[in-house]
């Protein structure tokens, strides 16, 4: 019962951001340009609304911080007024972290795919999990250690790229 439920609603396990007129058990093949780019631009909105939280810009923050800042109390304040108003190397940082959940960051190749959507929703999602690890990776504890180049970078889950690989 609880799965028809979340059929009903429009998402079978996507979080709900799948638009209702799209069938996730159809054919990327079959599920045209145009309907491919309503995915991911519902996709991509999701992410924007749901990822760009305040633990995401905390940890963009918190970056910039390690990397300005000598002590956690210097740290600190500077992750307090990165988050008041944010410096445009953090916003370019969060728009790179963001950039690496979405349809671009997968490179599906749609024509001629038989894998039904439900395996783009399904790595989507995942990608979007990645995201919430890269929320939780840095503190201020870490000041006076070097902040890895790659903190922000997002591994591609299984899931995309088995489906690249059959796309």
């Amino acid at each position: 019962m609880l799965a028809a439920t979340l059929t009903a609603c429009g998402g079978s396990g996507s979080g709900g951001w799948v638009p209702a007129d799209i069938d996730e058990q159809q054919t990327l093949d079959r599920l045209g340009a145009a309907g491919y780019t309503k995915l991911c631009s519902a996709f991509d909105d999701y992410v924007r609304d749901t990822y760009r939280s305040n633990r995401l810009v905390q940890a963009a923050c918190t970056a910039h911080a390690l990397q300005t800042t000598e002590d956690a109390a210097a740290c600190g304040a500077a992750v307090d007024a990165c988050l008041d108003d944010l410096p445009p190397v953090v916003e370019q940082q969060l728009d790179m972290i963001l950039g690496q959940a979405g349809c671009s960051a997968i490179q599906v190749m749609q024509n001629g795919c038989a894998s039904p959507i439900s395996r783009l929703t399904t790595c989507l999602d995942d990608l979007g999990a990645r995201v919430d690890q890269v929320q939780l990776s840095l503190t201020c504890a870490a000041v006076g250690s070097p902040v890895p180049q790659d903190w922000w970078q997002v591994t591609p889950p299984s899931s995309c790229t088995a489906l690249t690989a059959d796309c």
